[in-house]
C-alpha cells in the first residue's frame, strides 16, 4: 500500500545515486547484518561496520565503491558515523560495549582493527544502531515509536521524544535503525520496510513530516542494514550496500520543476563538464551544493557545455544547478 506524499517534492528517490558497496565474502566473511556505513570526507574512504562480533569484518572502500581493504572490526559494532567535530570514526556496541572509536591509517584511510573505548555504556537495548546528531552532537537511537537521546561528550541520557502523526503503525518501522539527515523539519529519519519509504521526523516536535519513496525493490529491511553516510540512505542486502538520494530539498529546491542537466565525466575527480542543452537565456549562473546544504562553488557562464574546476572539492556527493532567465536545471555527481 503506497500512501500519498506530505512534502515529497523536497525529495527524490527513484534510483540507486550512489555507488554500491559490495563485500568480499573471502575475507572474513561476516553476516547478513551490516549494521552502518561511515564515509571519511577527509581521505573519500567509505566503511561498512558488521554487527554480531567484534571478528566480523570491517570494509574499507573508495569514493567511487570499490573495496579497499577488509580486517576484524576489533569492536561489535551497531550503530556507526563519522564525527566532524574530532575528524574521527565512532560507533555503538552490543549491549554494555560502549561508545568506540575506530583507529584509520593516516595516509591511506584505511580502518584498521583496533580502537579505543570512549564512553561507557548506555542506550535503550542491546541492539540499537545509533546515529550522531551533529548539529546538537548528541547520539540518537530509535526503539518502540519514540527517539531516545544522549550527550555525545558524556553518554549521559537526556530524554524520550515521542514520534506522532505516523502513516503506518510501528511494526512497519525498522526496529532498531535510524538516521539523522542534518534537514531542518527533517531531520531525523525512520525506515518504513513495508511500503519501501524513508519517514522523516521534526527532531525538535516529534512528528512525521514527510517521505520519501524507493524504488518498490529496495532492501525490506526490519532490523539493522540501514545508514545514512555521505548524503545518502543506505540500504544492505545480497552483499551490498545501496546509496539512495532522499534528501535533496536540504538545499531548499522543488525538485519536479527541474529538469535534468547532464554532468560527465561521473564520478570526477579534476574536472566536471554539464551540458543544458535547450535551457534558454544568454547567460547562466552555475551553482554547486554539497549534501549538507552549504554552497562551494558559484559562477556564472555563458557557454554550453561548460566545464567547471572541481579539484578542490572534497571526495563526496554533490548537486549541482543551472540557473537562467528562465528556467532551472540541476543535477548530481560524485567527486573522487
Amino acid at each position: 500500500m503506497l500512501f500519498p506524499a506530505v512534502g515529497s517534492s523536497q525529495c527524490i528517490a527513484d534510483e540507486v545515486t550512489g555507488p554500491a558497496l559490495t563485500m568480499n565474502t573471502t575475507i572474513l566473511e561476516g553476516t547478513d547484518n551490516r549494521s552502518g556505513v561511515v564515509f571519511n570526507p577527509l581521505l573519500g574512504r567509505y566503511y561498512s561496520v558488521n554487527a554480531g562480533s567484534s571478528v566480523y569484518p570491517l570494509e574499507t572502500f573508495d569514493a567511487g565503491g570499490t573495496l579497499l581493504a577488509s580486517v576484524g572490526a576489533g569492536f561489535d559494532y551497531r550503530g556507526a558515523w563519522w564525527n566532524p567535530a574530532l575528524s574521527q570514526f565512532e560507533g555503538n556496541g552490543f549491549d554494555v560495549s560502549g561508545i568506540f572509536v575506530q583507529n584509520i591509517d593516516p595516509v591511506s584511510g584505511y580502518a584498521l582493527g583496533t580502537g579505543t573505548v570512549i564512553l561507557n555504556a548506555a542506550q535503550p537495548n542491546a541492539q540499537s544502531v545509533g546515529d550522531l546528531d551533529i548539529d546538537a552532537d548528541e547520539i540518537i537511537y530509535y526503539s518502540e515509536g519514540a527517539i531516545h537521546r544522549y550527550a555525545r561528550a558524556s553518554n549521559v541520557f537526556l530524554g524520550i521524544l515521542p514520534i506522532t502523526g505516523l502513516p503506518v503503525p510501528t511494526s512497519s518501522l525498522n526496529s532498531n535503525s535510524v538516521v539523522h539527515t542534518g534537514c531542518p523539519g527533517r531531520e531525523i529519519g525512520v525506515y518504513d520496510f513495508v511500503n519501501r519509504r524513508v519517514l522523516f521526523i521534526n527532531k525538535v516536535t516529534g512528528a512525521f513530516s514527510s517521505h520519501c519513496q524507493l524504488p518498490l525493490n529496495a532492501p525490506p529491511r526490519a532490523s539493522f542494514g540501514m545508514s545514512f553516510a555521505n548524503g545518502l540512505f543506505w540500504l544492505f542486502a545480497d552483499n551490498q550496500w545501496l546509496g539512495y538520494d532522499v534528501v535533496n530539498g536540504n538545499v531548499g529546491i522543488a525538485e519536479e520543476a527541474l529538469p535534468n542537466v547532464t554532468v560527465f565525466p561521473n564520478p570526477a575527480s579534476d574536472v566536471l563538464t554539464m551540458s543544458w542543452d535547450g535551457i534558454g537565456g544568454s547567460a547562466s549562473e552555475v551553482r554547486i551544493f554539497d549534501m549538507a546544504g552549504r554552497m562551494v562553488l558559484n559562477t556564472r557562464t555563458a557557454t554550453d557545455p561548460a566545464v567547471l574546476d572541481v579539484h578542490e572539492l572534497r571526495p563526496g556527493a554533490y548537486l549541482v544547478q543551472c540557473v537562467s532567465e528562465n528556467r532551472i536545471h540541476t543535477g548530481r555527481f560524485l567527486k573522487e
